[in-house]
Parts: C-alpha cells; structure tokens; sequence
C-alpha cells in the first residue's frame, strides 16, 4: 500500500480524521476527537512517553520543561486538561517503575508525588467522568501495592527495603482517594469514623504476620511435640538426648529464617507511622 501524502487512499483517510477532529462533543469552541476518549488518554500517555530517553529507560530526558509544554499544546485536540494530565503523568511514572525491573525508586517517588496532584483535582472536580477514570488507575495501582504489602516479609528484603516507604506510600494514597473521594459510602459517613491510612496499615501488618506465622507453623508444631516427647520420657532412658539435640538444631533454623522477618516489621513499622502522619496532614 502506498503512504505517500499525496496518495488517494491516504488523502481519503486524512479526510475522514480531520472530520472527527474538527467536532465539538459539548457545543463549546474547543474541538478535539468526539468520540473514543480512552483511545485519546492512551495517545497522551503515549506522548509522555517521549519524556524518557530511548537508551536509557529508566532516565527522562534533561529537555523534559520544554517537552512538556510541547505536548501540553495538545490538549484541546485530545480533550485533555490539568487534571487529566496529572493522572496520565502519574500512571505512566508507575508502569516505567514497574516494567523496568522496579530498581529507579526515584520513579516510584515521582508518581508518589503526582499522585498527591490527583488527590487535590479528586476533592475539588465536579467532572461526572472524571472518577471513571481515576478509579480505573488507582485500582491497578493499589492492587499491585498491596500484592507486595499484604504479604511484605516475602517481598522485602535488604536489597529492595529502600522501595519500602515509597510503595507504603503510593498504596495509602490510592487507598485514600478511592475511599474519600470516590467511594459514596464514605461520604454518607463521619469522618472521623474512617482512618483509612491506619485502617491499611493495620491491614498489612496483620495480614503479613499471619502468613509468617501460617508458613512457620509446621516447623514449630514438628519442635512442641519432640520436646513434649523428650521431656516426658527422660527419666526413662538417656537415649533422648540425640533427639533433644535435633530438636534444638531444627529450633536454631526456624529462629535464623525469621531473622529477617523481624527486621522487616520494625523497619516497616516505623515507615508506616510516617506514612499515617504524611496521609493525615
């Protein structure tokens, strides 16, 4: 097929797009496509894209201001403003995070920062299609958080915890938007009787623990019935020590495995209590 500008075929197809470009969907001036907005947020993210270096993807380009306001000059052709320009910025920040190996922590706190813009535009927009699409990234987003939280002694470990505080975060905030600003349960109800930050955070904390705890059961049942055994019958024979011994052997490796368990919850537990600071302010 020839794409050749002033091909027939090509001069038909550009006809066709003008048309629907030049439409308004609200009577108003501005003219952008009328229909297929999710097409329209999925070439804007495309466009934002363009902020990161193609030999190095994990780093945005130093030209990235102007860039920006290059894109921006889209907006009235795409239907886009501000507050849809925060939530495109802030999911495409997320998925180079996630699909770069998750090593650039300073992604993960990038979109941690954009996602504190959206939580300003979700108190105060009247736009009725708006939370549609907010509360179709922040579900993708807090459910990848809590995937990780929900079980975080398996996930952290000395080589990733710096990613911590910042997964912490992002998952609270999402939390937060989706149950203060979106969810009309909420709004039927006080505020002060819904903490979400804590209410997640005491979520995570018992869900991570009780899975510990389920994983190292067997090893402590296998301990409690040697030792109930041993004790009960050494004044019968000396033939028990050898079993006493392994028994303590077993013990000492059930206590090394969690080593790492109880530094994480400590180190977790102090990130926690400034994310519910941070999310209270």
């Amino acid at each position: 097929m020839e794409t050749g500008r002033n091909n027939e075929s090509m001069q038909l197809l550009r006809n066709a797009v003008v048309s629907l470009a030049c439409r308004s969907f609200d009577g108003s001036e501005a003219c952008h496509w009328a229909d297929g907005f999710p097409l329209n947020l999925r070439l804007y993210e495309m466009l934002l894209e363009a902020c990161f270096d193609v030999n190095e993807e994990t780093s945005i380009i130093e030209e990235v201001d102007e860039l920006m306001e290059q894109i921006k000059k889209t907006w009235g052709i795409l239907g886009m403003n501000q507050m849809l320009h925060n939530i495109c910025f802030t999911w495409v920040l997320f998925h180079r995070f996630v699909t770069t190996g998750q090593v650039e922590n300073y992604l993960l706190d990038a979109a941690d920062n954009q996602l504190a813009e959206v939580a300003k535009d979700a108190k105060t927009t009247k736009d009725p299609e708006y939370p549609k699409i907010l509360s179709s990234m922040l579900s993708s987003i807090l459910g990848w958080a809590e995937k990780r939280l929900l079980a975080y002694h398996d996930t952290f470990d000395s080589a990733n915890i710096d990613s911590m505080q910042n997964i912490v975060s992002l998952g609270v905030s999402a939390a937060k938007i989706l149950v203060e600003d979106i969810s009309h349960e909420y709004r039927r109800r006080r505020k002060s009787e819904v903490d979400v930050a804590r209410n997640r955070i005491d979520t995570y904390i018992r869900s991570s623990l009780r899975t510990a705890f389920a994983q190292a059961s067997p090893y402590y049942l296998y301990c409690s019935i040697s030792l109930t055994s041993h004790f009960s019958n050494r004044d019968g024979a000396g033939g028990h020590d050898c079993q006493l011994t392994d028994v303590i052997k077993n013990l000492a490796q059930v206590v090394k495995g969690w080593e790492g368990l109880w530094d994480v919850p400590g180190h977790f537990l102090a990130i926690l209590g400034k994310s519910i600071v941070a999310k209270r302010i």
